[in-house]
């Protein structure tokens, strides 16, 4: 297999994670944390990609496993997580990745594409292949679930709210978002991630409304009646 070939492989399959996260974009994180995802979709073209470019897919798998240890800025498993970020701000602007967490949604990746090797090295043909990957998936969304549920924790007493209820800031309270945000005067710099950078920018808006507004607020309570 020549480089060339396999560097347009793996620019179809970063398309389809990408299309597979529009396809989804309506699965919130309250139902992955709940199993309740049975109606995730799959691009219909999928599986015929898969099964005619099998050869071609497991070496582009088998390459970014080995490269683990120094990822690729522009491999699958970075795809994956500027992905899952850029879908996680979308349904909650204030829980962001950063640190430890991302290490452990990697390693969720990393696990799911050790998954698809082992369904394409086992199977050859579509009525094998599809059953098989579909078990995968429901294997990769366990993992997810269990990250999902880590991350609520990592939020304390107001975690399973900000994964049960798509928000955009302005919908909790000032104290709520300067709390959850951790500001002190200014947006914490840890959610500026190259992934987050556009949303970061529209939930800085709101922090900065919600900061003039508490101020305002301590103004009116000192003003003498």
């Amino acid at each position: 297999m020549t480089t060339n070939r396999t560097d347009s492989v793996s620019d179809i399959l970063r398309a389809f994670i990408r299309r597979q996260y529009a396809a989804n974009s309506d699965v919130t994180l309250g139902q992955i944390r709940d199993q309740d995802c049975g109606s995730y979709r799959f691009a219909p073209e999928l599986f015929a990609f898969i099964v005619g470019e099998r050869e071609s897919i497991l070496a582009v798998l088998h390459a970014e496993i080995g490269s683990a240890g120094r990822p690729d800025p522009h491999g699958l498993i970075q795809v994956f997580l500027s992905s899952t970020q850029e879908y996680i701000y979308r349904n909650n602007q204030f829980i962001t990745i950063a640190g430890e967490q991302q290490r452990e949604l990697a390693g969720v990746y990393l696990a799911y594409l050790g998954d698809l090797v082992d369904v394409l090295s086992s199977a050859a043909d579509m009525e094998q292949i599809v059953p098989r990957f579909q078990a995968a998936q429901e294997r990769h969304l366990q993992r997810l679930r269990a990250f999902i549920i880590s991350l609520a924790r990592a939020y304390g007493e107001v975690g399973e709210n900000l994964i049960d209820s798509p928000v955009v800031c302005e919908e909790y309270s000032v104290q709520l978002q300067l709390r959850v945000l951790g500001l002190a005067g200014r947006w914490p710099s840890r959610c500026w991630t190259s992934a987050a950078a556009s949303r970061a920018r529209s939930c800085a808006i709101c922090a900065d409304r919600a900061s003039k507004r508490l101020a305002s607020t301590d103004r009116s309570r000192r003003r003498p009646a």
